[in-house]
């Protein structure tokens, strides 16, 4: 199989996957596409127990870079500038690490195990849900802070439009929530 054909292949997976978990979500409650691991909510057809689990069993390591945003604060530009800068400096493509940490099946962190340095990481954890081995390593961390009033406007429209994450009644329903996430990152800090 061509490189080309391969890409199309992966597409086309990655495609199915999304749409497969959309029409999971659809038939689900606001409150069931809600997960609370520590006492943090995440979207729960995109994370679970097994893969937090699992997470906290990954490798940091020195030279990899984990930027960890909020949702709505750049992330994906980031991640592009980031990943543009490291291919210059190692004159190799840099591995791009699956979606966000927090997201997906738990084996995928056997598959982000066996990639080569460096290695581009994202997240939206806040500090007390980042696996200790990020720190314990000294990994380089991003943190990407957007105007907190233009991230809430933004998450809202994000999450009343999209099919995975539960939708708002009221802007007031949504900032509870809001105010209440932002806080707990705040805290730990």
């Amino acid at each position: 199989m061509s490189a080309a054909e391969e890409k199309k292949t992966k597409r086309e997976e990655f495609l199915a996957e999304i749409k497969k978990v959309a029409e999971k979500a659809s038939k689900m409650t606001p409150e069931e596409l809600k997960f609370n691991y520590k006492g943090i909510l995440y979207p729960s057809v995109l994370c679970s127990e097994a893969t937090f689990q699992a997470m906290e069993k990954l490798e940091a390591r020195q030279d990899d870079v984990l930027i960890v945003t909020y949702p709505k604060c750049g992330t994906n530009w980031t991640i592009q500038i980031l990943h543009e800068m490291l291919f210059e400096m190692h004159n190799k493509e840099p591995t791009l690490v699956q979606a966000m940490l927090e997201f997906g099946n738990p084996e995928k962190f056997e598959y982000m195990n066996q990639q080569p340095s460096p290695r581009v990481i994202s997240s939206h954890l806040t500090c007390k849900n980042i696996p200790k081995t990020f720190f314990e390593k000294k990994t380089k961390m991003l943190l990407i802070l957007r105007n907190p009033k233009d991230t809430a406007v933004s998450y809202y429209h994000f999450s009343n439009k999209n099919p995975v994450l539960p939708k708002y009644e009221s802007w007031d329903l949504f900032f509870k929530e809001y105010y209440n996430w932002k806080c707990n990152l705040w805290i730990v800090l």
